[in-house]
């Protein structure tokens, strides 16, 4: 006896096994095409076919984009534009560079398509949460925007249809200016206790004279004239100032008497050994300068998380303004237009007796 009829399932279509100019490198799947007798050669971003598929099935509606070249090429070409047209720094250009190098290493992004919203996400918490050390919300926000004006800048260039980046939602945070500094004594006693004359350098520099910590690690000894008493910050072959303008600053009477023992050596006056390379830092004095004010704080039993290289330079400025120095001079020292200083530090100037010359 014959069994009951088998009824016929007609085979959904598979996914094509073969579409024009589809293929597969490594893992991930490209789409080639011809674009104004040039063949292009776009990465899709998937490993996944049906959604490769779907993707150029899209693009394919779409009116054309320009080719785009590698991720750290289109990286490079932006940040030369952005520096020739004085929308980036000499001074932070190199920073943003590297943030948006740092997201395409870990993420192993080959080309700007292949940039996701999940991965800026998981980048911006990576960056707060597993990275050690862990970055300040504030940097962690700041890499995220690099990123965002970096591939806005490729989609007003019609090389990207959208910026992902914009859809990566970061937790609130207001920008609230904090003056921290430290006191007069806590600077000497910084100073004489120093591990040795490469810290002490860097703590008389940074207290002293202001200086920023990239122009610290740059400063060689043809800046420093003890016999006029002043340091002067300018350019060198490894090293812009920053607004491409030099700078004078008088040396303080401690910070000869340091120099005429510490000499001045050549190359530079800190770690004359170590040559400059490809990173911005040709030494960076961080770790060490972090664990010298960890092991002073645990001592002292005081808490100095919040001294950093920078606070150094705010310490110089408000010092001068508590004791008052006309913020004009301030400004000059420090490299700072009058409007900045005059808004961060007038606060601590003495009242100026001078108000009442007029009316007496």
């Amino acid at each position: 006896m014959k069994g009951p009829a088998k009824s016929y399932v007609k085979p959904t279509n598979p996914l094509p096994l073969k579409m024009r100019g589809l293929y597969r490198r490594g893992k991930i799947f490209w789409y080639a095409k011809m674009v104004n007798a040039v063949r292009t050669q776009t990465s899709l971003g998937t490993e996944d076919q049906g959604e490769a598929v779907a993707k150029v099935l899209a693009m394919r509606q779409q009116p054309e984009l320009l080719p785009v070249n590698s991720f750290e090429h289109e990286v490079s070409a932006y940040i030369k534009e952005q520096v020739a047209r004085g929308k980036l720094s000499h001074t932070f250009s190199p920073t943003r560079e590297s943030s948006l190098r740092q997201f395409g290493n870990i993420y192993k992004i080959l080309s700007p398509v292949d940039v996701t919203t999940d991965k800026v996400r998981e980048w911006y918490n990576w960056m707060r949460y597993q990275k050690k050390p862990r970055l300040k919300e504030s940097t962690a926000q700041g890499y995220v925007f690099g990123l965002r004006a970096f591939l806005g800048w490729l989609v007003d260039r019609d090389k990207l249809k959208e910026n992902v980046a914009l859809k990566v939602e970061m937790d609130e945070y207001r920008h609230t200016a904090r003056l921290v500094y430290c006191d007069g004594a806590t600077v000497a006693d910084l100073i004489a206790n120093a591990p040795d004359d490469s810290m002490r350098f860097i703590l008389y520099s940074g207290f002293h004279a202001g200086m920023r910590k990239l122009e610290i690690i740059e400063a060689r000894p043809d800046w420093f004239d003890l016999k006029a008493g002043c340091v002067t910050i300018q350019a060198t072959s490894t090293f812009r100032t920053k607004d491409k303008d030099h700078r004078t600053i008088p040396l303080t009477k401690g910070f000869q008497r340091f120099l005429k023992k510490y000499k001045l050596p050549s190359p530079f006056m800190l770690m004359p050994h170590v040559p400059k390379g490809q990173y911005k830092y040709r030494y960076d004095f961080r770790k060490p300068f972090e664990e010298y004010i960890k092991t002073y704080a645990t001592a002292h039993n005081r808490d100095l998380d919040w001294l950093t290289p920078h606070v150094m330079r705010h310490t110089f400025a408000s010092l001068h303004a508590g004791a008052g120095t006309s913020i004009y001079k301030i400004a000059l020292w420090l490299g700072d237009g009058v409007e900045v200083v005059q808004k961060h530090y007038a606060k601590l100037s003495p009242s100026d007796a001078d108000i009442n010359k007029a009316f007496s």
